[in-house]
């Protein structure tokens, strides 16, 4: 970027345009000294609406330059930034003042070059008379109002000196007014062709947004020191348009990218995924969905630390990354957990080979860091689009073939195809009648992940639906829940899932853990059932739970209609809790909060996983904002670390659930193992 160069030779007054003229007029002697006294009154109306006019086209230039780089500022809600565009007005000498709001109302940022123009900023309209202009911009991106910027100008100045010097023609020069006009027509001429170019080169730059465009000016007066510094401030806002651009590529790769592995993250994942979805749909271009998981990750993590647990992750995730290519795409999308993509892969055969590539090297790096031991890695795999036509479908495809992979030994891959055999492929692919008939609410069972305190005290447990089947295996509930809802018998479940869940938890509260909450999910099926209420208040005496240990988790995402609203408000005034679950997934819509008397958010995991990011950590500092204004108890999901716990802790979050802590367990477990450590 080629540097403005600023000439620091003094500009004397006899330079000036105003200067030479009044010379030149002495000169030649006044003759006619009303007629003069005309056209000086003349030419002064004259430049004064000519100063008003480059001010106010200097101040939409300069506020135009100054907004469109404070979209970001606004956006991200940055009063750093916006206090150094403000700050850049300082090169305008007429400029005295400016002010930024956001949508709000509230105030972003302040320059004030004297206090003496504080109440023209704030409360004043355009002043003719002190010559005092105010500007209003109003700052838009793609339609949205983001705030308004404010300026103010004082050229009161520029007008003393020139009402000075027409003072003085007036009373010193008369006579040979012929050419005194002509004269003076001379350098008006001059001088106005060399605001009309100044005028010109201005209103390109603002045209073509070219900011690497430059005033150039000849001579050495006010207009070309204007100029210079015009250009100064176009050197200013290039080098910040540079840096932001910077700024915006080092944030886009920190928003997309897992900060432990480098890998693409979930984001980065879901986008890739809906690309190929669309390229199927468009052209029906097949591809293969993959599920991959550390074996026995937790073994690794407890025998020899986290940080050799991180060092296992970036290790699997190398074997990933050397394998990536145009067709062929990998993601973390948290913990252990791993997703691959592959195009054109129509039966899962190609990813299968990837695979063992990727457990093979796996193996013998892993054995090289940590020692003798097996280590190892299972995937499942559904081909689109035979194992699904949705997302949601090929998700949970791909998650049960890597369940019956893990089943059945790990430390291999399994297509769904290869998996339909099993009792899991059954329940997701018999008939209607024969699900009913094979599911037996019986075997539905609870299992439970604690939730701790900043102390790492147990304070609750969420419930996590499993079904055992025959042979001793447990099913989870993301295999058998969609057809539930399919066939309207979710409610069954959940009403089962409350039954068992108050008793265990009751077990619980009864040997150490008086004050234990139990944290419980709800379909809208079972909300909107019209004896919700009086079917939760029954269970609460039947099993001894005061109201206040409850806790109903609602996700953010479901849309309430007035029916639901109505039932939860019920529940609430019975005692219970109500909880927003996967806080920050719908986006926060503060109308939400409106509706009903919430007493706790659970943080979407999605933004604790990504929690090194900048973006993230300003992120989840907005959420947790936004519930303590609400008075709100905050709960975060998806803790795997230590260093998450700490950071969320400095945070001020209220509870922690995670593998960090410990894992879903039987009830009975729950309750032995903390018992034993007496918290």
């Amino acid at each position: 970027m080629q540097k403005t160069v600023f000439d620091n030779r003094k500009i004397t007054w006899t330079r000036t345009l105003r200067g030479k003229l009044f010379l030149v007029l002495t000169g030649l002697g006044g003759v006619l000294l009303g007629a003069t006294l005309l056209g000086s009154l003349w030419m002064m109306n004259k430049s004064i609406a000519t100063i008003e006019s480059q001010t106010r086209s200097n101040l939409s230039i300069a506020s135009r330059l100054v907004s469109i780089n404070a979209e970001a500022a606004l956006l991200f809600r940055d009063q750093a930034i916006a206090q150094r565009l403000l700050l850049s007005f300082e090169t305008e000498p007429v400029v005295v003042g400016a002010i930024m709001f956001d949508a709000n109302d509230s105030e972003m940022a302040r320059y004030l070059k004297t206090a003496a123009y504080r109440q023209a900023l704030l409360h004043g309209e355009h002043d003719e008379r002190n010559h005092i202009i105010r500007y209003r911009r109003q700052i838009t991106h793609q339609g949205e109002y983001l705030g308004r910027l404010i300026v103010i100008a004082d050229i009161s100045r520029l007008f003393n000196q020139f009402n000075w010097h027409i003072a003085m023609i007036a009373i010193l020069q008369g006579g040979l007014l012929l050419l005194l006009l002509l004269l003076l027509l001379l350098f008006l001429n001059r001088f106005n062709q060399r605001l009309a170019r100044l005028g010109r080169l201005t209103q390109k730059i603002h045209d073509e947004q070219n900011f690497e465009s430059r005033v150039v000016m000849s001579g050495h007066d006010e207009l070309s020191e204007y100029s210079s510094r015009f250009n100064a401030m176009l050197d200013v806002i290039q080098l910040q348009t540079s840096e932001l651009e910077v700024f915006n590529l080092q944030l886009v790769q920190q928003t997309l990218h897992d900060s432990l592995t480098g890998l693409p993250n979930r984001l980065y994942f879901k986008v890739r995924l809906k690309e190929m979805m669309n390229d199927h749909q468009a052209s029906r271009q097949p591809f293969s969905l993959t599920s991959f998981d550390i074996d026995h990750f937790k073994r690794i993590n407890d025998a020899f630390g986290h940080q050799a647990g991180d060092e296992a992750i970036c290790l699997f995730a190398h074997e990933l990354k050397s394998l990536a290519s145009a067709t062929v795409f990998f993601a973390r999308i948290g913990g252990d957990e791993f997703i691959g993509l592959y195009r054109g892969d129509h039966d899962g055969m190609r990813m299968s080979a990837l695979y063992e590539d990727i457990n093979h090297n796996f193996k013998q790096k892993i054995r090289k860091r940590l020692g003798a031991g097996h280590y190892s890695c299972s995937a499942g795999i559904a081909c689109m689009p035979a194992d699904g036509s949705t997302i949601r479908d090929l998700m949970k495809a791909s998650d049960i073939a890597l369940y019956q992979a893990k089943a059945n030994g790990r430390d291999h891959v399994l297509t769904l195809r290869q998996s339909v055999g099993t009792r899991l492929s059954s329940l997701m692919t018999s008939p209607s009648e024969t699900k009913q008939r094979n599911f037996d609410l019986g075997r539905v069972r609870p299992l439970f992940q604690p939730i701790y305190d900043v102390t790492e005290q147990m304070i609750g447990v969420e419930c996590l639906a499993t079904y055992a089947e025959p042979q001793g295996k447990l099913v989870h509930a993301f295999s058998f829940i969609p057809w539930l809802e399919e066939e309207g018998l979710i409610s069954l479940l959940d009403l089962e899932m409350l039954g068992k869940s108050l008793r265990e938890s009751h077990h619980i509260r009864t040997r150490n853990h008086p004050d234990l909450m139990l944290f419980h999910n709800f379909s809208l099926d079972t909300i909107a059932m019209p004896d919700f209420p009086e079917r939760i208040a029954l269970a609460l005496t039947e099993h001894q739970c005061k109201p206040e240990h409850l806790v109903l988790e609602v996700t953010e995402t479901i849309q309430l209609n007035a029916g639901t609203i109505r039932q939860l408000r019920r529940v609430s005034e019975l005692g219970c809790i109500l909880c927003i679950d996967d806080f920050g997934a719908g986006f926060t819509n503060p109308g939400y909060f409106r509706k009903l008397p919430w007493g706790m958010v659970k943080i979407d995991k999605e933004y604790i996983h990504s929690i090194n990011t900048d973006m993230s950590r300003k992120l989840i500092d907005a959420l947790f904002r936004i519930a303590r204004l609400m008075d709100m108890r905050v709960v975060a999901e998806g803790v795997e670390r230590q260093r998450d716990f700490i950071f969320l802790r400095d945070q001020g979050c209220d509870y922690f659930q995670g593998y960090y802590f410990a894992r879903p367990g039987e009830p009975l477990a729950i309750a032995s193992r903390h018992a034993r450590a007496g918290c």
